[in-house]
């Protein structure tokens, strides 16, 4: 047995850096959501992340793993300066009118990379913005991910695809697929190096902090189709407030059931756009100034209110096409597919 002393604000602050690995359990992997004291860091882990912690001030604490949340939890209701683990057959925790007592596990760690990559510039504003667009299903696995390839990241679901381009390169040329999962986890970490082994992706934060994230596999889908179909397209020019006159429609449509039936008709004549909106809980109909070629008049075209909306928080200059409504320039890509056009 032996015991050690260390500030409670200092174990604190350790395992708040680890909460989100430390909230998950796994019934396959019984050492999920445990937090283990090996080699002079703290390690934690779920099925698809992974974390380990530099922690100098348990220097001279005996190895050991704990359930990380309830761990977590307790320490962090204690109001003591500091606080002793007294390690047995379980960790005793003592403060001055408190004692707890918590099981013991095998302690493990895993292997960490020696050396770094730099990320490029505004990596995790751009994957936070781009993990919106990914697929919430697993119908397609692949388009559960942000797929980033050099200075540029994508990600789409069957019918919304989103593209943005960064003033460097991210990670590197090769392409990476994130899943959207993970995002929360890197966000967290706020990383400046990187390194890619196998499937496993490094994330190190200045100076201590090393996560990991599993990538996915595959191939991301090739986007010619909706090349081509832009290339064809026509320009249509929306007013600015029509963005919150299509989310005035999408009032009435989000309570439905099925996504079929979450529709925005949207008609062009006479230098405006009539766009309509029917459902169960009522209807909608709203008028806003449109700049469009003579051959589009009496066009009308149907998507959905969120994608025409995304669309919209881009720009109002967009290529209407033969199965998309598009938004194209220097800096993003956004294609939201039409569901009828007439």
């Amino acid at each position: 047995m032996s015991k050690l002393q260390v500030k409670t604000q200092e174990l604190k602050e350790a395992l708040e850096r680890m909460v989100l690995l430390i909230r998950e359990r796994s019934q396959a992997d019984e050492t999920v959501g445990r937090v283990s004291y090996k080699n002079g860091r703290f390690y934690c882990k779920t099925e698809d992340t992974r974390a380990s912690l530099e922690v100098p001030f348990l220097e001279k604490s005996e190895e050991f793993c704990v359930e990380g949340m309830d761990f977590f939890r307790y320490i962090q209701k204690l109001s003591d300066e500091s606080i002793t683990l007294d390690f047995g057959k379980t960790l005793l925790v003592q403060g001055k009118r408190t004692k707890a007592q918590f099981p013991l596990f095998e302690p493990f760690d895993f292997p960490l990379p020696s050396k770094w990559k730099t990320i490029g510039p505004d990596f995790i504003p751009t994957l936070e913005e781009v993990s919106k667009y990914v697929s919430k299903t697993y119908y397609r696995p692949v388009l559960t991910a942000v797929c980033v390839i050099g200075n540029m990241m994508q990600a789409a679901d069957s019918l919304l695809y989103y593209r943005k381009f960064g003033k460097e390169t991210f990670l590197q040329t090769k392409e990476v697929l994130i899943p959207g999962p993970s995002v929360p986890f890197i966000k967290l970490l706020d990383p400046d190096k990187f390194y890619i082994d196998d499937n496993i992706m490094y994330f190190k934060q200045r100076p201590t902090l090393i996560g990991a994230c599993s990538l996915l596999s595959g191939a991301y889908p090739d986007v010619t189709r909706m090349e081509q179909d832009f290339g064809k397209g026509q320009k249509i020019t929306f007013s600015e407030d029509t963005r919150e006159a299509v989310e005035r429609c999408a009032i009435f449509t989000e309570g439905e059931r099925f996504d079929d039936n979450k529709k925005i008709f949207v008609t062009l004549k006479e230098g405006r756009a009539l766009l309509t909106t029917k459902a169960v809980v009522g209807s909608n109909k709203e008028r806003v100034d449109a700049s469009y070629d003579k051959n589009l008049e009496g066009t009308s075209f149907c998507l959905r209110p969120s994608f025409f909306a995304d669309i919209l928080s881009k720009g109002t200059e967009l290529s209407l096409c033969a199965e998309s409504l598009q938004i194209k320039n220097d800096s993003i890509w956004c294609v939201s597919a039409i569901m009828s056009r007439s």
